[in-house]
C-alpha cells in the first residue's frame, strides 16, 4: 500500500494511476477494477473519472446502452455507508428484473465476484471503486480492509490529477449568517428565520445577502448549494422534509 501511495503522488496522469491501481488489485487476488464517477461513460464530463480495465465488449455494452441509469452496484454504492461484496447486493436494495439480468450479463462477461467501496465527497458527483473477480473464491476481512484503503488512495490521486492546483481558498460565513443559511436551506421566509433567531426580518435579509455576495451567487437556491458545497452547512441539518 505505501508503494501504491508513494508512486499516485508523484503520477501526472490518469493512465499511470490506472495502471498502479490495476497492478495492485492483482496483488489483491483481483482481475479487473473499476473507479468512476456515476455518470454516462459515453459521454463524460470534464473533470470526472472514468477509470477501468473490465473486459472490452462488457464496457462497450455498458456504454451503449446506458447501463449507469440501472447498474445496481451503482445503485448500492450511493446508499450504502461501508464497502459491500456483490453477493450482499440483494439486502442493500430491491433488485428490478432488469437489475438481475444485467448481473447475469456481468457474469457471463467474467464479472463474476465484486467488492464495491462508495466513494463520497462533498460537491462531488458520487462515485465508487469496484474490484472484480472472473470466478468465485473467499473473500477475507483483510483483502476488503486493503481495498478498501486502495480504493480511497487512488481516488484521492485521481480528482488530485484531474483538478491540479492548489485548493480554492474557502468561503467562510458568519456564525448568524451561517445560522441564517441553515434557515433559508430549510425553506423558512426571511420573517419566520428571525423569529426563530430573534432578529429583525430585515437584518435576517442582510445577512442572506453579505453570505451571497461572500459566495458571488445571486439566488437562494445557489446559496444553499454553494455552501454545501464548500462545507458551510450540512445536508443532515437541513433535512426539514424528513
Amino acid at each position: 500500500m505505501s508503494e501504491f501511495l508513494m508512486r499516485t503522488r508523484k503520477a501526472s496522469d490518469l493512465e499511470t494511476i490506472s495502471a498502479c491501481l490495476a497492478e495492485s488489485a492483482r496483488k489483491l487476488g483481483f482481475d479487473h477494477f473499476a473507479l468512476a464517477h456515476h455518470g454516462d461513460i459515453a459521454a463524460p464530463a470534464a473533470g470526472l473519472v472514468f477509470l477501468h480495465d473490465y473486459p472490452e465488449h462488457w464496457a462497450h455494452m455498458f456504454a451503449d446502452r446506458s447501463l449507469h441509469r440501472i447498474d445496481p452496484v451503482q445503485h448500492a454504492a450511493s446508499i450504502a455507508r461501508h464497502g459491500f461484496a456483490w453477493d450482499e447486493l440483494p439486502a442493500l436494495l430491491p433488485l428490478s428484473g432488469e437489475q438481475k439480468r444485467m448481473l447475469v450479463d456481468a457474469r457471463g462477461a467474467g464479472l463474476v465476484q465484486g467488492y464495491t467501496v462508495p466513494l463520497l465527497a462533498s460537491g462531488e458527483l458520487r462515485a465508487s471503486c469496484s474490484f472484480v473477480r472472473s470466478a468465485t473464491a473467499e473473500m477475507s476481512s483483510a483483502v476488503m480492509t486493503a481495498a478498501e484503503c486502495l480504493a480511497h488512495l487512488a481516488w484521492s490521486a485521481a480528482i488530485r490529477t484531474v483538478r491540479p492546483g492548489p485548493n480554492p481558498r474557502p468561503k467562510m460565513l458568519s456564525p448568524r449568517q451561517r445560522d441564517c443559511v441553515v434557515l433559508m436551506a430549510m425553506g423558512k421566509t426571511d420573517w419566520e428565520i428571525g423569529h426563530i433567531l430573534g432578529l429583525a426580518e430585515n437584518t435576517v435579509t442582510a445577512y442572506l445577502n453579505h453570505a451571497r455576495t461572500r459566495f458571488g451567487v445571486a439566488r437562494r437556491t445557489q446559496l444553499a448549494l454553494a455552501a454545501l458545497y464548500a462545507g458551510e452547512i450540512g445536508i443532515a441539518e437541513i433535512r426539514s422534509w424528513q
